[in-house]
Parts: C-alpha cells; sequence; structure tokens
C-alpha cells in the first residue's frame, strides 16, 4: 500500500476529515539568488497551478498562509507572486512571525493554520507587523482578520528557488 487515503476510504473507515488538499502547484525561479527578478514571477506560476489541479479560481481562495521566512528577496518574489495570481483583496498570514523557521515543520504548520483559520473564520495577524513593502501589493496585518469561505491557499518559497502552492478546502 502506498500510505495514501482517499475520501471515501477514510469516510468508509469513520475517520473525521479535517481538511483536504484540493490542489498543488511548483515552479522553479532559476534567478532566485539575483536582487532583481527576471522572467515571469515563478511563485505566481505555482499559485496558478494549484487553482487550476484544484478547479477553482483566484476569488474563491479565503485567506493566503505565506511561507515568509523573513529573506528580503524570497519574501518579496513571494509577495508579489501572491498579489499577482490572487491580487490585494485575500488577506495574508506568515506564521513564521509567531513560531520562527521550523525548516520541514513549516507546510505543515502552515496547513493546520489554515484548517483552523477557515473553521473559526478568523486569520490570525502577522506578529510584529508594521508596513508594508511599498512595492507589495498585499492585505497584511497585525490584526486578527475575517476569513470568507473554505478555501485557503498554502505558499512556500525557497531561496534556492523552489515555490509551491497548495489549495486547501474545509468541507
Amino acid at each position: 500500500s502506498s500510505g495514501c487515503t482517499s475520501v471515501s476510504s477514510s469516510r468508509a473507515r469513520g475517520a473525521r476529515i479535517l481538511a483536504r488538499v484540493a490542489g498543488f502547484g511548483t515552479a522553479f525561479d532559476p534567478h532566485m539568488r539575483e536582487a532583481e527578478p527576471r522572467g515571469p514571477n515563478m511563485m505566481a506560476v505555482a499559485i496558478r497551478h494549484a487553482l487550476a489541479d484544484a478547479g477553482v479560481s483566484a476569488s474563491d481562495i479565503g485567506a493566503v498562509v505565506s511561507s515568509a521566512g523573513g529573506s528580503r528577496v524570497p519574501d518579496a518574489r513571494e509577495g508579489a507572486g501572491i498579489s499577482e495570481a490572487l491580487g490585494a483583496a485575500v488577506p495574508v498570514t506568515a506564521i513564521k512571525s509567531m513560531t520562527g523557521e521550523t525548516l520541514g515543520a513549516s507546510g505543515p504548520l502552515q496547513a493546520i493554520t489554515a484548517m483552523h483559520a477557515l473553521q473559526a473564520g478568523r486569520l490570525p495577524g502577522v506578529a510584529g507587523f508594521e508596513r508594508l513593502d511599498p512595492l507589495l501589493s498585499l492585505d497584511v496585518s497585525a490584526q486578527a482578520r475575517p476569513v470568507r469561505g473554505t478555501r485557503a491557499l498554502i505558499t512556500a518559497i525557497a531561496p534556492e528557488g523552489n515555490c509551491c502552492a497548495v489549495v486547501l478546502v474545509v468541507d
């Protein structure tokens, strides 16, 4: 067995499904180590792939849980990609502002945050947030904000250029 479980087999064994991955996308930015971006924003490409894989549009996303690890260039590319793919109206948070860098645990912690935000209808704010880079157009706040809908986007970007996005759904 592969270890993967489908929704139907989970329900058949009586498991409570808290959330599910509806779509994912990946892309690679070979110029991530350069201060000036060249070519398309690969985070936006990964987000568009995830939306297409999930069969949803940008307007279906109620919140974004970004990786925003505190590195200037990757964070700027991630923010620009979110803005390009989703627009500026979707609330964005960054849990590393509260946890610090957790390396391999970052993705699961982002997924848990997204799931709880969708279930509670509130997205946590960004700890210590004061002002947004004027080059970015995002809905970021230090305060918790309402979340609409049942879908969230989780983004991650690595200094080496790997970009990924996951659409998470709570039913």
